[in-house]
């Protein structure tokens, strides 16, 4: 099964249209999708997952943006109006760690005490030096490193990280009282 992006329209005068489509192999390769605000992008995505779930294909949606409300909405109506089989639902696995409202409470970090706060972070700073190399840059390896022990120590669940850096008091506050003496005074 392939997934359908849209149709080529013919150019210089010619007239027709040409289906285009990615087989699971292409899709299974890194893509990116670009453009301005309001151009449609997370449309286009929500059409692809659509798609899926028509197809029962699986798929895995982690959706750091809170943007999973429009997808299930559309979800619903194409169910209730029989366009895909109620039974899908029974398929469908979504992660959504900025909607603090009914997120599953995680905690990756989460150690017995907060000296082991160092050790419990060192794979996730080696996940994204695998990743991303040294794009990060020496300050935000730094903030990371930082902001990954105070959610080790402090046990704040993912959840909450959006919500913690847009409160300078509650990051303070939640800094003072760490026990790693370098991120508490970062």
């Amino acid at each position: 099964s392939s997934l359908m992006l849209g149709e080529a329209q013919a150019a210089f005068g010619r007239r027709g249209s040409t289906p285009v489509n990615l087989s699971i192999e292409e899709r299974l390769r890194h893509s990116l999708l670009v453009g301005a605000t309001g151009s449609g992008k997370s449309v286009s995505l929500l059409g692809n997952l659509l798609q899926d779930v028509k197809a029962k294909q699986p798929f895995l949606m982690l959706d750091c943006h809170d943007s999973i409300d429009k997808f299930l909405r559309t979800l619903a109506r194409r169910i209730t109006s029989g366009e895909i089989p109620e039974e899908v639902i029974n398929d469908i696995w979504l992660v959504s760690p900025a909607n603090d409202k009914w997120c599953v409470r995680i905690n990756p970090l989460e150690c017995s005490s907060p000296e082991k706060a160092p050790v419990k972070i060192a794979p996730f700073m080696e996940l994204l030096r695998v990743f991303w190399g040294d794009i990060l840059g020496p300050q935000t390896h730094e903030f990371t490193q930082n902001l990954l022990v105070l959610l080790a120590e402090r046990k704040i669940p993912l959840p909450q990280v959006s919500k913690l850096l847009n409160s300078t008091v509650d990051l303070r506050t939640h800094a003072m009282n760490l026990l790693n003496h370098r991120a508490r005074e970062y």
